[in-house]
This record gives C-alpha cells, structure tokens and sequence, in this order.
C-alpha cells in the first residue's frame, strides 16, 4: 500500500465526530434519523453552531439546505458546487484544508456512514448520543476501539449522551495511518 502522506503521531486535535446511535448499531433509516428528540437536537446544535461540520451528499441531501451558522463542508466526489458550502473532491483535499486550518477552528464529523469511517481514524473524540429503544435501519455505526468511553454529558429517559476520547497508543507507539492512500483508495 502507498503511503497517504499523513502519517502522525496524534489525531487532529480540533476535529471531532458527533453521532446518535441505537442499541443495534443503526445511524440512518432511508436517509434520516430515525427518531427525533429535541433535547438532543439542541444539544447538536448548541456544540456545532459557529464550528464547521463535515458530511457527506447523502446527508446534505437528506437535511435539504446547509445547516444555518455553521461552515459547511462537503465530502463529496459529485455534489455541485453551491453557494453556502465547501466541496472537497477527495479525502486527501479534506485532510489539506483541515491541516491547514490548524487549530484556528473546531471541526465536528456529522456522517453519513461511510464519512464516519473514513474520517474517524483523524477525530480525537466523539460526542456520541446513545438511543435507548432500537428502530429499523438501513446505515450502521459501530465505536472504534480506538476510543475510550468518558464523561456522561446528558442523560434523559430516552437517550445519554457520553464523550468518548481517543485512545494513546502504548509503549511509544504512533497512531497508524488511515488505510486510504494518496490517491483517494477509499470510496467518497
């Protein structure tokens, strides 16, 4: 395999991931949550707003419009150019702009899927709301075991809310690099 080009010791340190997820893993359900609880919603938003959140196509598409007060960026090897977003064609283009943008700002991952995985191995934590009931789905997301469990940020009787930080590796060791190479080897 070719080198990425990233490699690093630690993950970025202002890009982070934020998911809701139920007890069997499910994320999505025909391109939308499937469940609405406004206290988590406002908990989302209170996190994201002035920040920038990453997503894919199919998740802009699904929200209908850019999420209001936030950059928005899109990961994405076919959606439009449009005003109120940043496109990024590839991986590698993301990566450069993040590395770029040091630590001036904070970047939250909010899916779908597949920009989860393939984003997850650069975030240093996730802000993950656990649903307690199971719905019927078609998008999955399973927790790294890279990350560790932390604080309980919120809990109501329908959800919690934990942190959950990147693990350091042991012994000396450094972080791996993503398995996507330089030229975009996973599918975006």
């Amino acid at each position: 395999m070719k080198s990425n080009g990233w490699a690093m010791e630690v993950p970025f340190d202002n890009l982070r991931a934020i998911v809701a997820v139920d007890p069997g893993g499910v994320i999505g359900a025909d391109g939308r949550i499937p469940w609405h609880f406004a206290e988590d919603l406002r908990h989302f938003r209170r996190l994201t707003v002035g920040h920038t959140v990453i997503m894919g196509r199919k998740t802009l598409q699904a929200i209908g419009r850019p999420l209001p007060e936030r950059n928005n960026w899109v990961l994405s090897k076919t959606f439009p150019e449009t005003s109120g977003l940043r496109v990024l064609r590839s991986l590698k283009n993301f990566l450069a702009a993040l590395h770029a943008a040091a630590d001036r700002e904070k970047f939250w991952v909010m899916g779908g899927g597949e920009i989860y995985r393939q984003l997850l191995p650069w975030c240093v934590e996730v802000i993950c709301t656990e649903i307690f009931t199971s719905h019927a789905g078609d998008t999955f997301w399973q927790m790294p075991n890279y990350f560790q469990r932390g604080d309980l940020l919120l809990r109501t009787d329908d959800f919690a809310i934990h942190t959950w930080h990147r693990s350091r590796p042991a012994n000396g060791q450094k972080f791996s690099t993503h398995p996507c190479d330089s030229d975009l080897g996973c599918a975006v």
